[in-house]
């Protein structure tokens, strides 16, 4: 059991009744709705939490409930078209949807940074977390989580343009091409996830992305130094 990610669900399920019996309170429709889809997904990440071992089929499975719940409250939130950011926190690691700048600091689930909503997903490497890994080493890292352990797709490809870096994704699994369409693309989710990791304190968010034949291309944003939100 994951025990950090399960106490990150329960907080988010808290979350979600306290959003519900608020949204009861003053008739409001769009609360209860934001409500059910956060306790959805706190219901997904706690089952996550669950797992004792990364895998192919746990995390196909977990896709799909991740993914129809977040596009609920993505859309209740107005955050269908945001920035999407990779965020450690401490160690903790965070892809976040924003309309504003990328938090520093993350609650799990909804928060507000500079008064405008943002949606953050927790998400577990636990299998690489007590390694120390150089920053040169990233499109190894990529390889070791993407390819050998999640298996969704056949190759990586890194390359650095100053702040930027471009990572093609090879390969991908035709499984997972199925969610590629969704607002939550797990291709981004897990990349910016690994990449945040090895920042370790810091930022990062997605530029730009390019849908290419039988793979994808994502570039990627490094923050440099902590920025006061």
């Amino acid at each position: 059991m994951n025990t950090r990610l399960v106490i990150l669900s329960v907080n988010i399920l808290l979350l979600s009744i306290i959003i519900g019996l608020y949204g009861l309170y003053v008739g409001d429709n769009g609360l209860i709705g934001l409500a059910t889809s956060t306790a959805i997904l706190g219901g997904v990440l706690l089952v996550y939490g669950v797992e004792t071992e990364p895998s192919y089929p746990a995390l196909v499975s977990y896709l799909k409930l991740l993914l129809l719940s977040s596009t609920s409250v993505l859309e209740d939130l107005d955050l269908l078209n945001s920035k999407v950011c990779g965020v450690n926190d401490e160690g903790r690691v965070y892809v976040v949807y924003t309309r504003s700048t990328c938090p520093d600091r993350v609650n799990p689930g909804l928060g507000f940074n500079k008064g405008s909503p943002y949606y953050s997903i927790p998400v577990e490497l636990e299998a690489t977390s007590t390694e120390e890994v150089d920053e040169s080493r990233l499109e190894e890292y990529l390889r070791t989580i993407l390819v050998s352990e999640l298996e969704v797709c056949r190759g990586v490809r890194v390359e650095y343009h100053g702040e930027l870096i471009t990572i093609d994704l090879i390969g991908l699994n035709k499984a997972l091409r199925d969610f590629a369409n969704y607002p939550l693309n797990p291709y981004v989710l897990l990349t910016l996830a690994v990449v945040a990791k090895l920042q370790r304190q810091g930022k990062i968010s997605l530029t730009s992305r390019e849908d290419l034949q039988d793979h994808i291309r994502l570039s990627i944003k490094v923050e440099r130094g902590a920025e006061q939100t």
